[in-house]
């Protein structure tokens, strides 16, 4: 029939696509030409939550995968805060240059929404030892449960000092998420996602590592965590 767009199916008459695809030839007419009374769900409960991206170039090196991985982690992380929700399954998605897709899945025994634990979950996952370069790499979060039934739940079982740590980071997190809505998405993030880092933390004038240079002198001789590497990106 050479239908190559929905404006080749609008225009063909009902009758023939009938004839040669039966009901479905009618459906199709019918969405082709703005006819669809299925009524609209706006809220429907999100399954999933997730982020994928393909790249221009593939990446070969492990430490790059890594850093995408973090930023995937940081995106997913903030898409489940934004809704209230926490995963207790954490998926990956890798695609090599020969098009060959993995998937790989964890459960987890305690649902989360935090990016240092889909981090820590998605190099688990990765098959390092495997050969890339990678086309593709996703992360995905799902069995989502509602994080305020779980917060009232977990306060009742909760010593003092573990209830404080989480009260503690649940506000650390809460203040990125602040910052990133009132000045962008990538306002602040890991510095780790940085390319460079020039003198005194600073990149290009516009970026500096928050906590200024007398606290990353003093913290030299530590490993630094995660979560200790944020980065301010100052706009006009």
């Amino acid at each position: 029939m050479n239908l190559l767009t929905i404006g080749d199916i609008a225009r063909t008459s009902l009758d023939s696509l009938t004839q040669r695809l039966g009901e479905n030839g009618r459906r199709l007419w019918l969405l082709a030409n703005l006819c669809d009374h299925r009524p609209v769900e706006p809220l429907r409960e999100a399954k999933s939550i997730g982020s994928e991206e393909t790249f221009e170039c593939d990446l070969r090196e492990s430490e790059a995968v890594k850093r995408k991985f973090l930023a995937l982690a940081v995106k997913v992380g903030e898409r489940l805060r934004e809704k209230g929700l926490k995963a207790l399954t954490v998926s990956i998605k890798a695609r090599d240059n020969r098009f060959k897709t993995l998937t790989r899945s964890k459960s987890l025994i305690n649902p989360t929404w935090d990016h240092q634990s889909l981090y820590a979950v998605s190099l688990e996952l990765m098959p390092f030892d495997r050969p890339g370069p990678w086309r593709l790499l996703g992360l995905t979060c799902s069995n989502l449960v509602c994080a305020d039934n779980l917060n009232k739940s977990a306060s009742l079982f909760d010593n003092i000092e573990s209830h404080q740590e989480k009260e503690s980071h649940q506000k650390l997190l809460e203040a990125i998420d602040k910052v990133n809505r009132r000045f962008g998405g990538n306002s602040l993030k890991p510095a780790t996602l940085l390319d460079s880092l020039g003198p005194e933390g600073q990149r290009g004038g516009e970026e500096r590592a928050l906590g200024g240079p007398e606290k990353r002198d003093k913290d030299k001789e530590k490993k630094p965590e995660i979560k200790d590497l944020f980065l301010f990106s100052l706009k006009e």
